[in-house]
């Protein structure tokens, strides 16, 4: 008998779990499928993968965009969950160059790396053409789906990261970032008042902006001579609201996954850290 029930609750278990993720599929699936005008082909369920305690969904496999997908509760069917697009600061004309452009002239960029000197860049007007006709942008939505109330919210990336940090960074009236400087000379720049060219990245911890910090090649003798290539910026809240807004020059919110914590999600089903160890 003991045996049979233990059976059984198994059996309901796993039919439970598999309840719970084709409801989670279906309601990722019309989320996106309802705005067919933002994808380059409709959703399918292989786009979306549920991890053990968060997910993946990729939208564009081309462009290799994709969205981080919270799940406030795994175990909870009525669960909301949160849909974040990922890895969009890059999706500007000024920065993107195409697989294609890469492939034609990944010789000369070598060459140029290997030299010191600029490599080849894609016509601006060209990757914004490629941009558009990938429904690409660095201001995407970020979606919200709640499963009781039927809901689906859309908010703008750059909305819904300025909120955040308004409501988990601000101190005694202003926003902390910290910025990794991989590039040469940047401390004497900024310590000149100056913005050095090309700096793209400044991250609310200093987790992220010390492995930027770590590329520099002159990391350990920058951090014995007390010039660590690692800075802070504090920031007035209405500064950084009018940095974020204005159109040009603008401060591009976003965020991003190390490759690392992707080939995590790809063996273990679950995004992880090696930097912080979690």
């Amino acid at each position: 008998m003991k045996l049979v029930i233990l059976g059984l609750f198994l059996f309901s278990s796993l039919v439970q779990a598999q309840s719970i993720e084709q409801v989670r599929t279906e309601l990722i699936l019309k989320a996106f499928n309802d705005k067919p005008q933002d994808l380059i082909r409709p959703l399918v369920a292989t786009d979306i993968e549920l991890g053990r305690i968060d997910g993946r969904i990729d939208v564009n496999e081309k462009a290799k965009f994709s969205y981080f997908l919270n799940i406030d509760r795994m175990t909870d069917i009525n669960s909301p969950m949160t849909l974040i697009p990922m890895a969009t600061s890059r999706y500007t004309p000024t920065y993107y160059q195409t697989d294609e452009f890469w492939e034609a002239n990944k010789e000369a960029m070598a060459k140029a790396k290997a030299d010191g000197t600029p490599g080849p860049k894609q016509d601006m007007n060209e990757v914004e053409a490629w941009l558009k006709e990938m429904k690409l942008s660095t201001n995407p939505d970020v979606i919200f789906i709640d499963p009781v109330l039927n809901k689906i919210e859309r908010t703008p990336l750059q909305t819904f990261l300025f909120d955040h940090y308004k409501k988990n960074y601000v101190k005694d009236g202003y926003i902390t970032l910290f910025r990794g400087a991989e590039k040469q000379g940047e401390f004497q720049s900024w310590s000149k008042g100056e913005v050095p060219r090309g700096v793209r990245y400044w991250t609310p911890t200093a987790n992220y902006a010390w492995r930027y910090a770590r590329k520099n090649t002159n990391f350990i003798d920058e951090l014995v001579a007390g010039e660590a290539p690692l800075f802070k910026f504090k920031i007035p809240v209405a500064e950084f609201e009018a940095m974020v807004m204005r159109t040009w020059p603008r401060l591009t919110l976003g965020t991003e996954l190390t490759k690392s914590a992707h080939r995590s999600f790809d063996s273990g089903k679950q995004f992880t850290d090696d930097l912080t160890n979690g």
